[in-house]
């Protein structure tokens, strides 16, 4: 997320359109936990990808461009 300047600090977001679902054994319950202090947002991007990977995938998959409904001019290829 920092490549493309959406990265506030840890825990914040720049908007409500940019929330990655996640199984509760990735986010809190596992692990593999994010904020379970299981590892660290760098070592799990590096295990399963990265956040903007991610928030990619949910717009194909949904359909809906969640860049656009944040107000941000990030293209997403919906191919």
């Amino acid at each position: 997320m920092r490549d493309i300047k959406l990265h506030k600090g840890l825990g914040q977001k720049t908007s409500d359109w940019l929330v990655i679902p996640l199984h509760p054994r990735y986010h809190y319950d596992g692990p593999d936990a994010i904020d379970g202090g299981g590892i660290t947002v760098r070592e799990w991007e590096e295990k399963f990808g990265t956040q903007l990977e991610f928030l990619e995938m949910v717009c194909r998959r949904l359909g809906v461009d969640v860049f656009a409904l944040a107000g941000l001019d990030h293209k997403v290829s919906f191919e």
